[in-house]
């Protein structure tokens, strides 16, 4: 029984945390990178999986805009990258992202 109710308080967990995602990602959603240990890196990934092709690489001081270009997939959003030489999508994890209003 009490391995039931740790069962059920692990599951209600993961659909909020869930919910919450999808709550602040609607459209004209932008992020800020957040997470991301010094010197490491956030990946703009070409499919929602940490296997992934590496499309680009970005930091929290990159300065660059990210912004919701599609839906989420469980822990991944379809972004589009805002760099100096255009604009690049892919997706990216978001227990890497803070929604923020756009520019």
């Amino acid at each position: 029984m009490r391995s039931s109710w740790i069962r059920f308080i692990f599951s209600a967990t993961l659909t909020i945390s869930a919910s919450g995602v999808a709550w602040a990602t609607s459209e004209g959603t932008c992020f800020d990178v957040v997470n991301v240990p010094p010197g490491d890196v956030l990946n703009l990934r070409a499919d929602p999986n940490g296997r992934a092709r590496i499309v680009m690489s970005t930091t929290a001081q990159d300065g660059h805009i990210i912004a919701l270009a599609g839906k989420c997939r469980g822990s991944w959003c379809r972004v589009s990258v805002s760099t100096g030489d255009g604009t690049l999508r892919g997706w990216m994890h978001t227990r890497y992202l803070r929604a923020k209003e756009c520019p």
